[in-house]
């Protein structure tokens, strides 16, 4: 098993699970496109989320190294996410992935 592995650990379950719902959107789509005539925006389904969720982590990562240096790290963990989820919702908006 990946997790019992001593250099992946609990991650493993992580990648697997990313690999695994990875693997059943690919089936998916192959199996819409084919059957069902979907026609897909690649752009707004795969390319802008990927660059939101991109902005957003480097966002996160950063104001959590700031917040830690005043606040207590779960506090300042916390609010990283919380700031975070609101980038990513604005993102969604500004690059009109998602309509209001």
């Amino acid at each position: 098993s990946i997790i019992t592995n001593e250099n992946i650990g609990i991650k493993g379950a992580a990648i697997g699970n990313i690999m695994c719902n990875g693997i059943v959107f690919i089936i998916g789509m192959i199996y819409l496109i084919k059957n069902i005539k979907l026609k897909i925006d690649i752009k707004n389904l795969i390319f802008k989320p990927i660059f939101a969720c991109f902005i957003m982590s480097v966002i996160c990562v950063f104001a959590n190294f700031l917040l830690k240096s005043f606040l207590l790290e779960k506090i300042a963990t916390l609010a990283s996410i919380a700031l975070g989820a609101s980038v990513y919702a604005a993102l969604l908006l500004a690059l009109k992935i998602m309509k209001k």
